[in-house]
């Protein structure tokens, strides 16, 4: 029902109680039965009126709600649109917004042997920031990454890219002692034993030069 609508049942009911209240209720009393009977029937009629004048109040009222809320949504920009929740392992990471908790967190991932995410992360960090000081570190640990999960050519890869581009770093004689070990995986013992060799000889202070002589006297 219309406001139009709304208005015109409105006035057919003020018109009927005004008639009503003309007649009084003296009057009524000196009605006779037929008449009495008549003015039941207006009165069941004016009800059913007031009835469906206060539904559609309720309804253009609610209608008016509905408007104002609708109003108060913002409308989405152009080329947005509503794309449903995907799940991604990485999802879970939250992954931070500064480099260098980009780089504790794949850090931690290789940790909890994610190593994927954990090198992806890595990718990320020094994607960021190429020239950083913990470039060495991040290309190491990819490198390590590749390795435990038994990439071992591509894990030579980037041992060696990390020994080239940082040559002063401290993860220099664990590269090389990392080159040995994946040749060895893969059964290349000569190549193995030479990479073990350069360890021995040009870091021999290093951590890992004790680890390279056991390896070149067991053989």
């Amino acid at each position: 029902m219309n406001d139009g609508m709304v208005v015109m049942h409105r006035r057919a009911l003020t018109l009927s109680l005004s008639l009503l209240a003309g007649v009084g209720l003296g009057s009524i009393a000196c009605l006779t039965p037929g008449q009495t009977a008549s003015v039941g029937q207006q009165l069941d009629h004016i009800r059913q009126q007031a009835e469906q004048v206060r539904s559609a109040q309720q309804g253009i009222a609610a209608s008016i709600g509905a408007i104002q809320t609708a109003e108060r949504i913002p409308a989405a920009a152009p080329g947005d649109a509503a794309e449903a929740p995907r799940h991604h392992p990485a999802a879970e990471r939250s992954l931070p917004s500064s480099d260098e908790a980009l780089f504790r967190q794949g850090y931690a991932l290789y940790h909890r042997r994610d190593y994927q995410g954990a090198e992806q992360l890595l990718r990320r960090f020094l994607a960021a920031d190429p020239d950083g000081s913990m470039a060495d570190d991040a290309l190491f640990w990819i490198a390590e990454c590749r390795f435990a999960r038994g990439l071992y050519r591509d894990a030579i890869f980037e041992y060696r890219d990390m020994i080239e581009l940082h040559p002063g770093s401290h993860r220099v004689p664990r590269a090389w002692y990392m080159i040995a070990l994946s040749y060895e995986r893969l059964g290349e013992t000569a190549a193995m034993n030479d990479n073990l060799a350069i360890v021995v000889e040009r870091f021999p202070d290093s951590d890992v030069a004790p680890l390279a002589r056991d390896r070149l006297g067991s053989l």
